[in-house]
């Protein structure tokens, strides 16, 4: 009798267990997140866009100027006319973007993120072998710095919806196998939670996650580590 009673002690605190866990899950996953809140309730957020739409538009503006300087004076209105343009297109991705960030918490923080990023304008490491370096060099086919920028956005923004997919997985998922524990009784039958899928999609959100964070320089991560913990002690 005691060895039955403690089977079903143990039984209980791992059905126990197991709800915490599915519990924090979807703390985690389904409800929604606001990691913006704290910046937002220390920034007017109209003076926010107005700073980021400066600073992302300077380097665009002063390569064109000199573009424009050094073509034919007949190529100048059609020159004006595609910067316009640019403009305009820029413009209508920067609020669908906006729109977008409204419904994912996650999508507005890697935004927020790579609108404040400044690269340096003077130079950029090729990341090249020496023989393909020598091709491009001969060839004069060595990318200007705008589209090494370019290119570089472009890269965090594939990442950043590889993540989105990642965790919209995720959250299927979870919410699927959620489903098929509530019985018609209303009661749990956490026996048939089968995490492994579950499992496989969190870790390839993960591996998206470390590719999108492997941008960043070692210093950089140093130095927001020194502002958060410095944050904390200041809560104290």
């Amino acid at each position: 009798t005691i060895f039955t009673n403690t089977q079903e002690q143990q039984q209980q605190q791992q059905q126990q267990h197991k709800m915490e866990i599915i519990t924090r899950l979807e703390q985690i996953l389904i409800e929604q997140k606001d990691f913006m809140k704290a910046f937002n309730n220390n920034n007017n957020s109209n003076n926010k866009s107005e700073i980021n739409i400066r600073s992302n538009s300077k380097l665009y503006e002063d390569t064109y100027r000199e573009k424009i300087q050094n073509i034919p004076a007949t190529d100048i209105p059609l020159a004006l006319l595609t910067q316009a343009g640019d403009k305009r297109q820029f413009k209508i991705l920067q609020q669908r973007q906006r729109k977008l960030e409204k419904n994912s918490p996650i999508r507005e923080a890697f935004n927020y993120y790579s609108r404040q990023l400044q690269f340096d304008t003077e130079y950029y490491v090729l990341n090249a072998n020496v023989e393909e370096k020598k091709r491009m060099i001969r060839n004069d086919a060595l990318p200007d710095i705008t589209s090494v920028i370019v290119s570089d956005l472009d890269l965090r923004d594939l990442v950043r919806n590889q993540i989105l997919d990642a965790f919209d997985d995720v959250k299927a998922e979870f919410l699927y196998q959620k489903s098929k524990i509530k019985t018609e009784n209303s009661d749990w039958n956490l026996d048939e939670f089968d995490a492994l899928e579950l499992q496989s999609l969190l870790m390839r959100a993960q591996k998206e996650c470390n590719e999108w964070f492997s941008f960043i320089e070692e210093n950089d991560i140093q130095k927001a580590l020194q502002v958060v913990s410095e944050e904390r002690e200041n809560r104290i």
